[in-house]
């Protein structure tokens, strides 16, 4: 996979969580059979209740700036089941005092392991 070279990816136990950058967002709002190819995955039906707006919002963020690269959403994949199970990240750069906010979701039938968790941990050692 070539965006692996130039993309953070952030493993935890049971995710890897691949940082979005314009050209992983761009697929992302093309469509499920277009991310997929892209990111060599299969896809979750229900991936994303945030839907293309929050992708492009994260998209016209980065555009603006590249420092905001690795501030805004990340895909998990499921490693076992080489999916994406949904979206999460970084409401942008930390704030003058520090502060980060995170978001995140996961499809439905993945609820209830602990990916959530896992997911936000990872992000939350990342940020430090």
């Amino acid at each position: 996979m070539t965006m692996m070279r130039t993309t953070t990816v952030i493993e935890t136990k049971n995710l890897k969580l691949i940082a979005c950058n314009s050209d992983i967002l761009k697929a992302a709002i093309e469509g499920n059979e277009i991310i997929a190819q892209k990111l060599n995955v299969t896809i979750q039906d229900n991936w994303t209740e945030f839907g293309i707006g929050a992708l492009q919002y994260s998209l016209d963020r980065l555009t603006e700036s590249e420092d905001e690269k690795d501030w805004w959403t990340y895909f998990p994949i499921h490693k076992q089941d080489n999916k994406l199970i949904g979206s999460g990240g970084y409401k942008g750069k930390p704030t003058a005092d520090g502060t980060v906010e995170l978001g995140y979701e996961i499809a439905p039938v993945y609820r209830n392991r602990g990916l959530a968790t896992e997911m936000t941990n990872g992000l939350v050692e990342k940020c430090f």
